[in-house]
Parts: C-alpha cells; structure tokens; sequence
C-alpha cells in the first residue's frame, strides 16, 4: 500500500511509540515482573509503510533485548512527509 499525501512526494519515515512497563526502580519490567508504572518509548525512522504488526516486531525486538514487554494496545505511529 503506498501512502499518499496531495503536495507531498513520498512519506519518508515513521517513529512508532509504545507503553512499556515498569519496575519500582523506574527499570523496564522483567516479564513475570508487576508493573508499578509505565512510560512511552519511540523508535525513529521505522519504514513509514509499516503496519502495526511490522511495528510490533520491531519494538518487541528492542524489548526482548531487556526482557521486558510493551502493551501494543497503546501503539502509535507518526510519519514524516516530504516535499
């Protein structure tokens, strides 16, 4: 599906952000770990054409590097237009 915006040439990258969970230390929280808090992540320059499935691989990447876990129901996604 390529994206299209009426006086923009291409939508040249996407940031994804996502709620992770956690610990009482403000660390992310180990799966298996209660969740005293959350905050929200991004990564930058993620395909703009990205579904929330491609984006959800992605993040979950970063997130099982620190054993944590993300809520995929708090997912957005934001794209950068060109001209």
């Amino acid at each position: 599906m390529a994206m299209e915006k009426t006086g923009y040439t291409a939508a040249i990258q996407g940031t994804t952000k996502v709620n992770i969970a956690l610990d009482g230390d403000g660390y992310i929280a180990p799966v298996g770990t209660p969740a005293v808090s959350q905050k929200r992540i991004s990564i930058n320059q993620v395909n703009a054409e990205n579904s929330l499935v491609d984006n959800t691989e992605v993040l979950d990447f970063f997130l099982d590097l620190a054993n944590g876990r993300g809520d995929s129901n708090t997912n957005l996604m934001q794209v950068t237009w060109g001209v």
